[in-house]
């Protein structure tokens, strides 16, 4: 039997490259890192969040101690250079991937260097140690460049790879990606085909999916998956901006997620547009998330269209508290992603009690039963009529859930015994 001694959280992108930004994998990441305790108590073995550094691990505590926060990481500001001056898609692509292939350069001479520093790893991995990687790590080259050297070390040292893979998007749907992404995630995944003990996914969906592509290459894993929880963190030590106050009193639907092709946003528009506001529809629709790939074209027609700001309103850099504000005050949550390892925003929804129209697709079905209205997924008709059929009545609130929908003290419940049955 093997037993783990203790387990590392690697937390790493969440709380350095972007933790300025509240994507799907962030909350995940933050609400499982803020329930360390109760994973300790659950498997009676230490659980330490770490951070990785070009010096190895250090702990997320003593991180955040000498790291206020302050201040404009360079990829930040590449970003916002991007936005500023960039205004094709394909060429902000190509301008991604050519910085991809050259700081990989630059980030393995950096790490060779850093051998001859002073500078000492925080905290040393000891056999029989796991390391449960729960961020998005491959997003970034600095940390992909130094984990992948560590995690063969621990393979070759009695200790334990295990990674949470929320979705394999850029190896089975490449379209939906910027190249740079889908060369980064191709490899990363090579990288955890050949070297993780276990995978952990988020849902029997995705964990068929990931078994079938890692079968095609004559690969067999041990893979479990766990489902999300849905409690936003709404404390009041995050501000809620004046802007979105006025939304208390307005009747609007909300779409969340990060504005790329696979999540529909383009097609929810269109469907306000030319169905609804064209016929005197009164509601307004509400875009949250932070812009992603190939989304130029988009974000230039939100930015131009005659109804921003009137029935029209994006926001790109809410806060976890700003979050639970607009699900509150919400009418309906539009959910009409074409491709998704879970959906956090179903479930979030879903525990607000907010109805919830949404792209009739397999996870979907499995996480959210018949509580939805769901439509077929671009087809705009069948989104219009699933919003005719909400103001004609039809109370989403009524529906029966097929299973329960998680709080994420019951879905770290549910992580620790999977990793309970790893370990027998």
């Amino acid at each position: 039997m093997q037993k783990y001694k203790r387990i590392l959280i690697d937390c790493s992108d969440t709380y350095t490259c972007s933790r300025d930004l509240s994507t799907g994998i962030q909350r995940v990441v933050r609400n499982i890192v803020e329930r360390r305790n109760l994973m300790e108590g659950i498997l009676g073995i230490p659980v330490i969040p770490v951070i990785f550094t070009k010096y190895g691990y250090i702990g997320l505590d003593e991180f955040l101690k000498n790291n206020n926060g302050n201040g404009e990481s360079l990829k930040k500001k590449a970003q916002r250079f991007l936005d500023s001056k960039v205004k094709n898609d394909v060429l902000e692509s190509m301008i991604k991937l050519l910085w991809y292939e050259s700081s990989r350069i630059y980030y393995f001479l950096d790490f060779l260097l850093s051998r001859f520093r002073k500078e000492q790893t925080k905290i040393r991995h000891q056999n029989g140690d796991a390391l449960l990687v729960l961020d998005a790590s491959w997003m970034s080259v600095r940390t992909t460049r130094y984990l992948w050297a560590f995690i063969k070390q621990l393979h070759a040292e009695n200790s334990f790879f295990i990674p949470l893979i929320y979705d394999i998007i850029p190896i089975d749907n490449a379209r939906f990606c910027a190249l740079a992404t889908v060369k980064r995630f191709n490899r990363s995944f090579d990288n955890v085909a050949k070297y993780a003990d276990h995978i952990i996914t988020v849902s029997k969906s995705e964990k068929k999916i990931i078994e079938n592509h890692l079968k095609s290459l004559n690969i067999k894993k041990n893979i479990e998956y766990f489902y999300l929880g849905s409690n936003i963190n709404n404390s009041n030590d995050m501000p809620i901006r004046d802007s979105l106050k006025k939304f208390r009193d307005k009747k609007y639907f909300l779409t969340i997620g990060t504005i790329e092709p696979r999540k529909n946003f383009g097609f929810v528009l269109d469907v306000f547009e030319q169905y609804a506001w064209n016929n005197n529809f009164d509601k307004s629709l509400v875009i949250c998330g932070k812009i992603g790939c190939k989304m130029r074209k988009l974000i230039n027609r939100i930015e131009n269209s005659s109804y921003l700001n009137d029935k029209l309103f994006m926001f790109n850099d809410l806060n976890d508290s700003e979050f639970d504000f607009l699900y509150e005050h919400a009418h309906a949550l539009i959910f009409a992603s074409e491709r998704e390892g879970f959906g956090l925003p179903l479930v979030e929804a879903i525990n607000k009690g907010l109805q919830v129209i949404i792209s009739d697709i397999d996870i979907f079905r499995e996480v959210g039963g018949n509580y939805p209205i769901y439509f077929k997924s671009n087809d705009k008709n069948s989104l219009f009529n699933a919003i005719k059929t909400l103001e004609n009545g039809t109370d989403c609130k009524q529906r029966e859930l097929s299973s329960d929908v998680l709080t994420w003290d019951e879905s770290v419940e549910m992580l620790c015994s999977v990793l309970r049955d790893f370990m027998h």
